[in-house]
């Protein structure tokens, strides 16, 4: 639409961020905002939601260096030595684990909740692994902890890892969404299910995406795309109505 002036405001409890295409409109909204309410005007993002933003020549970059050097802290490993892969090798034999039981099951429970706030916030290379184990909450052993651990000290080595928006060289310009999934046939080795994988991209970069089980057991590699592709599809129907 012409002449359009666009602006989004994002809010959490009381962070608030205002993106717009007119720095002017948004200006006035601030000042509307102070007219109503006690506001603090921290300036241009640098930090949201333990999201760090920078503010980039080609665009903005996100990542979450603070969020994992807590989280290495809370867990005892933050003088680990950082491993290259989010997994461990062998990592099916997981799920036939019969190791010794890692009775802090609260902090397995906390620890999986951190790993898949960063999965989803700017880390989707770890996605399929903390939705893997993630499956072992309930009753974890001390081989499950270990494979968090090695996570953990992937996430050591790339903390500064993240997502770059890229800004569009053209105003006004369309941004179209690319889908894409992905399946394993029958990667559980106990139960034969597959996995089904998507990740959504908008400009150049990830804004979406999850690692899930699926939940019958496809009989061929076609049918286990096809249920993968299945709800790809219907998460892309519903960011086209955004």
């Amino acid at each position: 639409m012409k002449n359009t002036k666009l602006t989004i405001l994002g809010l959490y409890v009381d962070d608030l961020l205002i993106v717009s295409r007119d720095a002017k409109h948004a200006d006035q909204i601030m000042i509307k905002l102070h007219e109503r309410f006690d506001v603090k005007d921290l300036g241009i993002a640098s930090k949201c939601l333990g999201l760090h933003v920078e503010q980039l020549g080609g665009g903005i970059f996100l990542h979450q260096q603070s969020n994992i050097a807590n989280l290495l802290s809370k867990t005892g490993v933050e003088d680990c030595k950082a491993v290259k892969t989010p997994m461990m090798t062998r990592c099916s034999s997981l799920a036939n684990s019969d190791d010794a039981p890692f009775f802090d099951t609260q902090l397995m429970r906390e620890t999986i909740g951190s790993l898949r706030w960063i999965s989803n916030c700017t880390r989707p290379d770890i996605t399929a692994s903390v939705n893997y184990l993630a499956r072992f909450v309930t009753r974890p052993t001390l081989r499950h902890w270990r494979a968090v651990k090695h996570l953990l000290r992937y996430l050591k080595g790339t903390s500064t890892t993240g997502l770059f928006f890229q800004y569009s060289h053209q105003a006004n310009s369309a941004l179209h969404p690319v889908m894409y999934s992905d399946s394993d046939w029958a990667g559980g080795q106990h139960d034969a299910m597959s996995t089904s994988g998507e990740v959504l991209i908008l400009n150049g970069s990830s804004i979406a995406g999850y690692s899930k089980k699926q939940t019958t057991v496809a009989l061929s590699t076609a049918e286990a795309e096809y249920i993968a592709g299945g709800t790809a599809a219907t998460a892309f129907g519903f960011s086209n109505t955004w």
